[in-house]
């Protein structure tokens, strides 16, 4: 899609934001309640995000490339407001961010140290193949044998420390992208 649809399709789809033009991702809900998962006992200070707003989320937020802002804005119907709610409901948000943008950035340092393992390992091998020569005379099958199991050995190493360098890193640091840039973006209510 270039550029122009997909801005298209975003102005379709949410609105925009009066004063700062930013995207409006509305969701509406009956009861601060609802914003809660409901079998979770803790008190309100500590209860987690429902399950299905989290999967809400996490599909509109795919939608929407990095380079667009946005409000999400949450609608309350036929209730009343209560600042103290609102306070721990965009807490709440923001902590749900936070905790996604750390696990993401754990498995883009897990892809990292295992990008830079494998390099390493494949360098070891890369050496140990090159300096097969010096120890071993060049008639024996043995050299041969394990020449090739170190050419296969380096290869392989290479071949995944290339892949997770060239094929992985877009696709494990999007999230961490998507959920840092979600940490900053406001939170507003609004009810009817």
């Amino acid at each position: 899609m270039t550029q122009d649809h997909i801005r298209e399709y975003l102005e379709e789809k949410f609105t925009r934001d009066p004063q700062t033009g930013a995207l409006e991702v509305r969701l509406r809900f009956k009861s601060y309640e609802d914003l809660f998962e409901p079998l979770d006992g803790a008190p309100y200070g500590e209860k987690n995000l429902s399950s299905a707003l989290v999967r809400v989320l996490l599909h509109l937020f795919e939608e929407i490339p990095l380079e667009y802002p946005y409000v999400l804005v949450f609608e309350f119907t036929g209730v009343c407001r209560v600042p103290r709610m609102e306070e721990r409901c965009a807490k709440d948000f923001y902590r749900w961010c936070h905790y996604r943008s750390a696990l993401a950035r754990k498995r883009v340092q897990k892809n990292t140290k295992d990008t830079l393992l494998y390099a390493c390992i494949a360098a070891i091998l890369i050496g140990a193949s090159s300096l097969m020569g010096k120890f071993y005379p060049s008639s024996m099958l043995e050299r041969e044998l394990l020449h090739q199991v170190l050419t296969v050995g380096w290869w392989i190493f290479a071949w995944q420390a290339g892949s997770n360098l060239l094929l992985n890193w877009g696709h494990i640091r999007a999230p961490l992208r998507q959920f840092t840039r979600l940490q900053t973006y406001p939170v507003r209510f609004e009810y009817f």
